[in-house]
Order: structure tokens, then sequence, then C-alpha cells
């Protein structure tokens, strides 16, 4: 079995057997995997508190191909966010994006700028409070790197610009005035100011996203479109912020 290295952040974990955990990681090289942590639920074992959520490590794993998981042979502390551990409302929020990321990432398939995302707000939550607002804003730039950015300056059906349009979930853009009879059941109002705040989002470098301060209004709008896309996307509902607090 080769060995692989590489850095990763933790999304979660699972107990598996008496004394092992199935651990879910973030790649820059290799994407979302899963490996299997031999005695890591023992008292005393070798991966100490690496395998937390949040973490960001240094791993050296097993590719054990053909099969799925991997198994882990070392994990080492780059930087524990533990700030972000030690407080309730920062693991709520950073739990709910990472579940946004575990549930729209498959398998094995890599992404830099999706790693650098969610390394980013993890060091903006470690100093700061994350808005459900902001979380909303990480999500849609998530959404772009993920191949989802959505279509906002013209219509997706027949390429024309109209002062007055909709979003379609199922169409990933915006519906013209002429073209919505026919996406009617399958749109929903968008405001001219959230149209703006979507594409500076997709723009705009991770690092500065914490600069876009939306309007209660238009925050709300967010999150309706994104709960309506991500339905579209999955074909169920994504649980809500104020869901995966309790």
């Amino acid at each position: 079995m080769p060995l692989i290295e590489t850095d990763a952040i933790v999304l979660n974990s699972l107990k598996l057997g008496e004394a092992d955990k199935l651990v879910t990681f973030y790649s820059p090289t290799l994407g979302k995997i899963k490996a299997v942590a031999r005695g890591a639920r023992k008292v005393k074992n070798k991966y100490g508190s690496s395998l937390e959520p949040f973490t960001h490590g240094h791993l050296v794993i097993y590719d054990k191909k053909p099969q799925v998981l991997y198994r882990l042979f070392q994990s080492d502390i780059i930087e524990s966010f533990q700030r972000v551990r030690s407080d309730y409302d920062k693991i709520m929020t950073t739990s709910h994006f990472s579940l946004f990321i575990e549930a729209l990432s498959p398998e094995g398939d890599p992404s830099v700028p999706v790693f650098n995302l969610f390394l980013k707000l993890l060091e903006y939550t470690k100093v700061f409070e994350a808005s459900p607002g902001l979380i909303n804003l990480f999500k849609v730039k998530f959404l772009g790197y993920a191949g989802y950015e959505l279509l906002l300056d013209r219509c997706v059906k027949c390429q024309s610009s109209f002062p007055s349009m909709r979003f379609s979930p199922s169409l990933g853009g915006m519906v013209c005035s002429p073209c919505i009879p026919d996406n009617a059941l399958y749109s929903v109002a968008i405001s001219p100011a959230v149209q703006s705040v979507l594409k500076q989002t997709f723009k705009m470098d991770p690092g500065l996203i914490s600069r876009i301060r939306p309007s209660e209004e238009v925050n709300k709008e967010i999150s309706h479109i994104l709960e309506v896309f991500i339905f579209h996307i999955l074909g169920k509902k994504f649980p809500s912020l104020e869901t995966t607090s309790k």
C-alpha cells in the first residue's frame, strides 16, 4: 500500500468498532476523503487531538485501492483551531459550514479553492463571530468553486437582459419575464440588491468576504435562494443553521 502525504481539515468523525474512528477530511489534493484511524478512541493513542473537528493537519495515509476507505498512519497538527471549538456559537456555525462542504463535495474531487475557503472561515472564526449572513456568503462562494455559480446578469433561457427577472433553481440563474411562464412554478423573486451582493461575492477574494455587510432583508432573501437552490442540487432540504444548532 503506497503512502500518501497531504494537508487536510477534519470535517467530522464517527465511532468505528470498539476502538477506531472513521474520519472525514477535506484535502486540497485529494478532496473529501474518509480514513480509518485504528485505535483512535483508546485513552492512549498516537493521534492525540489531531482528529478533533476543524483541525488543520498534515496526514500520512495508506492508499488501499480499490477500497474506498484510506487508512490513517499519522496525523500532525498544523493549527488546532481550539479557540473555535471552545465557543458554542462558533462550533455551531463552523459545524454547519463543515456539513455543507461534506454534503455538496463528491469524494475524491479535490479543489484547492474550496480547501482555502474553509481555512479562511476557520481563521476568521478563531478571532471573530461569524454571523449567519456571513456563513451564507461563504456558502455562495463555495457554490461558485463547486461549479454552481449562478448566472445573474442575463436570462439562462434566452440570454437576454431584462430589468425584471426571477431566479430559477433548476436552471441555476435568472429567468426573464417572457421566459417565466414556462418556469413560473420553479422560480423565485430576487431583488437587485441581492443580485449585486451575489455578484460581488462570486468575484471577491475569500479573505475579503467578511467586508460585505448586507442588510437583514438581503440576508433573508439570500437564505431563501440558497435553500431552494440547494434543495434542487441535493434533492432534499439541507438543515438550516438554526436546526444544526439544536
